[in-house]
């Protein structure tokens, strides 16, 4: 008797893992889902942005949902956590907005202590298969180099000069 329960108790624990698994694969908002972030990119992708403090980024996602917050977190470097900084969009009727221009700004946590975050859109709290992140990004106070140009003549007998 116990030889049959088992196999029925294996295959229960099989489609619980299945189960979870596709939760997790919502969760994470991979890039082929119809509710993942476009930029930043879905989580797990290869792709980290670096954003200049102050700089306008345009926030962008694709959803189903038609009710959301997104907040953004800060990712610990000394421990395996992040914290909510707060929601900074929420959707509250399906009006058919998938992006908006955001400051990049860090609500006060330091990038001393990580300058690496992320964006949750969460659109039921009490159910993790509605809830995806994005891929980390990193905030930087440092300003983009900006390449600058130099101008030299050339000349040659009676050619025209010419100017790089």
């Amino acid at each position: 008797m116990n030889g049959r329960r088992l196999p029925g108790a294996f295959l229960r624990i099989c489609l619980i893992i299945l189960l979870y698994g596709a939760e997790i694969a919502v969760a994470q908002g991979d890039g082929a889902s119809n509710n993942r972030f476009i930029n930043p990119p879905a989580a797990n992708s290869a792709e980290n942005p670096v954003w200049v403090l102050g700089e306008e980024q345009v926030i962008s996602w694709m959803t189903t949902w038609t009710t959301f917050n997104i907040s953004i977190w800060h990712q610990s470097l000394g421990e395996e956590t992040a914290y909510s900084l707060g929601d900074i969009y929420t959707q509250i009727q399906d009006i058919g907005v998938t992006n908006f221009t955001w400051k990049v700004q860090t609500y006060g946590a330091k990038l001393e202590d990580s300058p690496i975050f992320f964006f949750w859109i969460n659109a039921n709290p009490t159910s993790s298969g509605f809830r995806l992140t994005s891929n980390y990004f990193n905030i930087t106070d440092k300003p983009r180099a900006t390449s600058t140009s130099t101008s030299r003549e050339l000349s040659h007998g009676n050619l025209p000069s010419i100017v790089l």
